[in-house]
Formats: structure tokens, C-alpha cells, sequence
């Protein structure tokens, strides 16, 4: 390169520098080197302010989460709470009216009317039946033992055979011992003439299950007293003396409800005694 061409190359340098089209085209071209500047600060920006917001959001949900459960969680309990010492207090007052004399007595009179008109119901089909069967019976042969229970009344030949007074049925009552049910039968005297040694003869209805496991006499009597059950629990006799002035009373010990027929020497006829547990008075028929 001669030394006259820096020379060229810096007058024609000069030159341009001169010329207002150089000067425009620099500054458009620095005009759009800011431009650019401005627009990817601008995109930038915003995707800070994006991410920013984002992540202030994303915190902001994690912690409305935490408070969420924290408050659900303290709500939960409390409610838990108020409701349990809520029953607590209701049972403690349902218990304490329950304990009051009058209601347990009302809450006994309505069982106790439940299960009696349940064993009334129970029952009563086979007593009528047991009737019509026992009056069928008798009007066709009046001295045969009633079908149902094969009865002999017992006298024994030490005896006297009959006495010159005599008796009717007066009550019944029922009490419970154990699993097993005692029956009183009460009698009243007819006259003031001495009874003498009452035989007694009792049969339970074989029809119904329940059976006779024992019988005895429940009135002030004489020492000697004979008594016996017959191994199928349908049967039974009991003799005994009576002071003077003592109205004879007898109980049987029974396993339930039953229908029973009491022969004596001293009665008039046979007396039929349907007995149903829990029933205060039974009626009897003669």
C-alpha cells in the first residue's frame, strides 16, 4: 500500500462525515439498537413480573391451603366437642328421667300389659277348644274323666269318705320364683261344719306345654300333709286337715302358662282355673 491511500481513505472519510445521509443512516441504526434494547428489557420484564406473580400466587394458594386445614381442622374439633357433650347432657337427662320411680313404673305397667294381652292371645284358642272338648265329653258320659287330664281323685280307705261341709273357689295369684311360676288357689269355707281331710286332685290341660312341678298347701294345716306329682307333670294330689275356722288355700309350682282343673271332695264340681302370667286375676269357670 503507497502512502497516498490512507490519506485518500481518510479525506474520503472526512467527506462522508460531512454528508447528512451518513449521519441519518447512524442514527436510525442506533435508533434501532435502542429499540431492540427497549424490547427485550420490556420482555424480560415481563417475564419476571410473570414469573414473580406466578410464584407470589403459588405461595399465596399454599399458604390459603395451610390456613384452610389449620381452621377446618380446629372447626372440626370444636364442633366434635360441642356435639359430644351435647349427647353427653342428653343421655345424663334421659337417663335421669328414666330412673324416676314414675316412669320406671309406667315403662312396667305397659310391658307387663304387652305381654299379657300377647299371652292372652296365645291362649285363648286352645281354652275354648279345651271347652268345647270337656263339654263334649260330658255330654256324653258324665262320670268319664275329663280327655285332657286323666284325674282319679284319691280317698283313701283310712278316711273318712265325705265330710258335711264344703267349699268354693274364691282367688288366684301368680308370682314368679325363678324360672318357674307359683299359682295360689284360695278357697272359702260354706258353712261353719268341720271339713275334715280335704283331698285335692289336679291336672294340668296337655295341650299347652307348660306343666305342674310341684304342689303344697298354703294355708295354716295339720302337720301331716301327703303330696304327689305324677312323673309327667300333668297330675297331682295333695291332702291335708284344716284347723277350725281356716278357709283352705293351696299353690302349685308351675313351669308357664296352663289351664288347670281342681277336683276336691269338699267342692261341688270341678273347677276349670285358666292361669296366664302376668295376669293379676284370672277367672275361673265352674
Amino acid at each position: 500500500m503507497s502512502q497516498s491511500e490512507p490519506q485518500q481513505i481518510k479525506a474520503v472519510a472526512s467527506q462522508v462525515l460531512k454528508t447528512w445521509w451518513f449521519w441519518l443512516g447512524f442514527a436510525a441504526v442506533v435508533w434501532s439498537g435502542l429499540l431492540l434494547v427497549e424490547n427485550i428489557t420490556h420482555y424480560q420484564a415481563k417475564r419476571f413480573e410473570g414469573e414473580l406473580s406466578q410464584s407470589a400466587s403459588n405461595q399465596m394458594a399454599q399458604s390459603l391451603t395451610v390456613i384452610s386445614n389449620a381452621m377446618r381442622e380446629r372447626l372440626e374439633q370444636s364442633t366434635s366437642n360441642q356435639l359430644t357433650r351435647s349427647f353427653g347432657n342428653i343421655s345424663n337427662q334421659i337417663a335421669a328421667a328414666l330412673s324416676q320411680p314414675r316412669i320406671q313404673a309406667t315403662i312396667k305397667s305397659v310391658a307387663s300389659q304387652q305381654a299379657t294381652q300377647l299371652l292372652l292371645s296365645a291362649v285363648s284358642p286352645a281354652i275354648s277348644n279345651f271347652e268345647a272338648n270337656l263339654a263334649q265329653a260330658r255330654t256324653r258320659l258324665d262320670t268319664a274323666a275329663p280327655p285332657h287330664v286323666p284325674v282319679t281323685k284319691v280317698t283313701p280307705a283310712n278316711v273318712e269318705p265325705a265330710t258335711t261341709g264344703g267349699i268354693v273357689f274364691d282367688a288366684q295369684s301368680v308370682t314368679r320364683q325363678g324360672a318357674s311360676y307359683v299359682l295360689t288357689l284360695r278357697f272359702k269355707r260354706i258353712d261353719d261344719k268341720p271339713l275334715g281331710t280335704l283331698h285335692f286332685s289336679l291336672g294340668a290341660y296337655n295341650q299347652l306345654p307348660a306343666r305342674i312341678l310341684g304342689v303344697d298347701a298354703a294355708s295354716d294345716v295339720d302337720p301331716n300333709i301327703e303330696s304327689a306329682v305324677d312323673s309327667s307333670g300333668l297330675e297331682a294330689t295333695l291332702s291335708f286337715s284344716l284347723p277350725q275356722g281356716v278357709d283352705p288355700a293351696i299353690k302349685l309350682l308351675l313351669s308357664g302358662t296352663t289351664v288347670i282343673e281342681v277336683s276336691c271332695d269338699a267342692l261341688a264340681a270341678p273347677v276349670r282355673i285358666p292361669v296366664v302370667i302376668n295376669l293379676p286375676a284370672a277367672t275361673s269357670s265352674k
